[in-house]
């Protein structure tokens, strides 16, 4: 048929069935295995349908194509015949090179090629053992299953196949055979294959992955888009999930910085801000739309920004350094309390003239903070009215509580101490006695954070300031409650107690000398036994909702700064079972805190529970030294692995910011092999 000897077949062949005789007889000779007999077939057809076809794009392409595909089976052949292994690799690259050619050159063949590869690939075989054309082969198979319109005929099966071939892909990056284009095509296809899968994390991380990495400004903002409705998924069915928030970590930057998304900065602001990155939360901030409606509670933010950022530097901040941020803060906080002021004037809704209210409040306090260590008489100046002013806000309490310890440290620093004693004592004297007790409740927590700010940032005249601070409140606090004519404070007295106990613990953990350390620490637990003494618990108990609080476990403040003192007087055994106590019942929560803060759902650090569940691991690993223990080496097993459960279930999030440290610490001392997860 191909040369028609003679001219012996009538009708004579034509030519396009001259090109199948020629084409079907080199296919026998690839069949028989005859490699010279095939390369001559292959160079003659070449030759012959190169001068002999019509000129017909159509009829060209398919016989190039066609030629192509014999070539293919041609190298395979040779691979299958080698004499060694590098000769077969040899065969398999020229065979991969000749469809991936072809490949390139028609893109409508693509299906069908890698259709026709996938077939030849048993399911089983790994592959990191698979050519780099086959494993195209395989995701180009998944992306055709990812596009099926109806997930119940999805095969996730391949799929998961498709996955594997896109990740071994990746891996080979650089190699033959896997340039940049074929990369970042696969790169792009696999959080979509992964999305087709349910699995939302991996897909986000292998989005921003892309856009990481990735120089595809066509491909890039759509994988921003999916990443971000990606980690919102996995928010939606989990609001505390520790993987969503290391995603943020990653997405929101990119987000708003690369991409655009001011919509998204003042959510960054309070991640940073959260995480003590103070600087990049102030430029956040800023960048806020002026017509975001958070707009002025994002300025409100970067003014507390501000100020972290000027106690977390402590003394290693030059002076002038700290005077010009302080300078700055000053002013921003003058400028948000007027336009806090003047939204409050226009505002029409209550929860708007409220929330305007609060921030005016809070810039009004910033400007008495900043007086309060330079000029005293001026912060007392600042607060006077300040308490009618706030009367009918929300959360009045807490804004009245810092501003009775603005001016009692304002009058304290003046050297009024007696001034500032009599001050407190009548405010609490116009007070209901669980309104007095709120106030001292939410004083007492505001010099414990500004303590922990001092402590960090190694300040030690301001630590000594404000333990004074308490030791002048706590005695009188206490004597005025508990002989008070007034039986609503009198029934109170128990809460000026605990005021009074953790001003000596607060004391005796500043303390340096060891022997005057352990005798405060001894004074203070003895006031604490004095508490959960019977009398105690029934003066605790009468302050109390027993709707609300579980009267039968008992006041858990003090239970835990009990545990924490035993803790520090190297009790392990009484503090390992108190805090393994609050801990099994959750009477100190969850590692994180879900909260609503301006009308946004926020999740935050526990730092109690990361205390307790330090210390309750670090008096295990002292337990199981002692001799005296006798079941000291599977408590230290058991600890090894809560320690391991706890890195499993929440990451690089272990500890939060607060205690991160520590647990590392102990991390590398328990189980220096553990691995941490990705």
């Amino acid at each position: 048929v191909a040369t028609n000897p003679n001219d012996e077949i009538e009708p004579a062949p034509d030519v396009l069935q001259q090109y199948e005789g020629r084409y079907f007889a080199a296919v026998c000779d690839l069949l028989s295995g005859n490699v010279a007999e095939t390369e001559k077939s292959i160079a003659s057809l070449e030759q012959w349908q190169g001068a002999n076809l019509p000129q017909d794009k159509a009829v060209i392409d398919g016989a190039k194509a066609s030629l192509a595909m014999l070539k293919y089976r041609l190298e395979l052949v040779k691979a299958d015949k080698a004499a060694d292994d590098a000769a077969r690799k040899s065969a398999q690259d020229r065979a991969n090179a000749v469809l991936q050619n072809l490949a390139q050159e028609r893109p409508d063949l693509r299906g069908v090629i890698f259709e026709q590869l996938v077939k030849s690939v048993p399911d089983s075989a790994p592959v990191n053992t698979l050519d780099t054309m086959m494993l195209k082969a395989i995701v180009q198979q998944g992306v055709g299953e990812q596009m099926k319109s109806d997930p119940a005929e999805m095969d996730k099966k391949v799929l998961q196949r498709a996955v594997e071939a896109c990740r071994e892909i990746l891996a080979r990056k650089g190699q033959p055979g896997t340039d940049a284009e074929v990369v970042d095509d696969v790169a792009i296809v696999l959080p979509q294959l992964l999305e087709k899968l349910a699995m939302d994390v991996d897909a986000a991380k292998a989005y921003l992955d892309y856009v990481q990495t990735s120089k595809n400004e066509v491909n890039r903002p759509a994988a921003m888009q999916n990443a971000l409705a990606a980690i919102g998924r996995i928010k939606n069915a989990d609001p505390e999930s520790a993987e969503a928030e290391q995603l943020l970590d990653r997405a929101l930057p990119l987000a708003v910085h690369e991409f655009g998304h001011r919509q998204l900065a003042y959510t960054l602001g309070r991640r940073l801000q959260r995480h003590g990155k103070y600087a990049e939360a102030i430029a956040a901030y800023s960048m806020v739309p002026r017509n975001d409606q958070r707009a002025l509670v994002a300025d409100f933010f970067r003014m507390q920004s501000m100020k972290q950022q000027i106690d977390a530097a402590g003394n290693s901040m030059t002076s002038d350094a700290k005077n010009k941020q302080i300078s700055q803060l000053k002013q921003t906080a003058e400028e948000l309390q007027k336009s806090a002021a003047a939204a409050r004037q226009t505002a029409s809704a209550t929860d708007d003239k409220n929330r305007f209210g609060l921030i005016e409040a809070r810039a009004r306090l910033m400007s008495a903070t900043l007086a309060k260590d330079t000029d005293p008489a001026r912060a007392v100046q600042i607060l006077e009215g300040f308490e009618r002013s706030i009367a009918s806000l929300p959360g009045a309490d807490d804004l009245e509580a810092e501003a009775l310890f603005l001016r009692v440290n304002s009058l304290m620093a003046l050297g009024q101490n007696t001034q500032a004693t009599e001050y407190l004592l009548q405010l609490l004297q116009t007070k209901a006695g669980d309104k007095g007790a709120t106030i001292i409740f939410n004083l007492l927590t505001k010099l414990d954070a500004d303590l922990e700010v001092a402590r960090r940032a190694n300040d030690s005249a301001r630590v000594k300031s404000l333990l004074d601070a308490r030791a002048a409140l706590s005695g009188p606090l206490v004597a005025w409650a508990r002989d008070n004519k007034d039986e609503r404070i009198r029934k109170y007295t128990y809460q000026y107690m605990v005021f009074d106990a953790a001003t000596k613990q607060q004391a005796a953990m500043a303390e340096t000398d060891v022997q005057k350390r352990v005798a405060g620490l001894r004074e203070a637990l003895a006031l604490y036994d004095r508490l959960l003494s019977g009398e105690g618990i029934r003066m605790w108990a009468a302050t109390v909702d027993p709707e609300k609080v579980d009267v039968n476990f008992g006041d858990v403040t003090v239970l835990f700064a009990k545990a924490q003192i035993l803790f520090e007087l190297a009790e392990y055994r009484e503090a390992a079972q108190r805090f393994g106590r609050l801990l099994e019942e959750r009477k100190l929560g969850m590692p994180r805190i879900i909260k609503v803060e301006d009308g946004e759902v926020v999740s935050e650090d526990n730092p109690k529970y990361w205390e307790a569940t330090l210390k309750l691991y670090l008096s295990n690993v002292e337990l199981a030294k002692s001799p005296g223990t006798p079941n000291g080496t599977q408590l230290l097993e058991e600890t090894k692995n809560g320690l391991k459960r706890l890195y499993i279930r929440e990451g690089d999030a272990v500890g939060g910011d607060r205690w991160k440290d520590e647990f590392n610490k102990l991390r590398r001392e328990l189980i220096p092999d553990f691995e941490l997860p990705q």
